[in-house]
């Protein structure tokens, strides 16, 4: 059995993640090095790196890990931005019944 993950991109920010059938779906996995000015709502500087342990059965873990995009350099996010990323990514997963738990590691339900 191979393994299966689809992969979205094109938005800036982030998006929702699902869990289907033991594959991970990412719907806008946003952007690491940002030439935009930053959008006050959208918070285009606040993203996540995405992390995939895979055993011979196939995806043992995803984690979500939330970075801070600032002078063209990736930070790990303080604990405020860390509560926002780790707030809006459980509401746009949310919407896929995926449910995310942790803080400064978010780790996604796989079923």
């Amino acid at each position: 059995m191979g393994w299966r993950m689809l992969y979205g991109h094109s938005a800036h920010v982030f998006q929702g993640v699902e869990v289907y059938r033991g594959s991970p779906i990412l719907y806008g996995t946003g952007d690491l090095v940002d030439d935009y000015a930053v959008h006050p709502t959208l918070r285009n500087d606040r993203q996540l790196l995405f992390e995939f342990d895979l055993s011979a059965a196939g995806l043992a873990r995803f984690s979500l890990h939330p970075v801070v995009i600032e002078s063209f350099r990736v930070r790990p996010a303080d604990e405020l931005s860390r509560d926002w990323i780790g707030a809006r990514v459980r509401e746009r997963s949310g919407a896929f019944d995926t449910t995310i738990d942790g803080d400064e590691v978010l780790n996604v339900a796989l079923g």
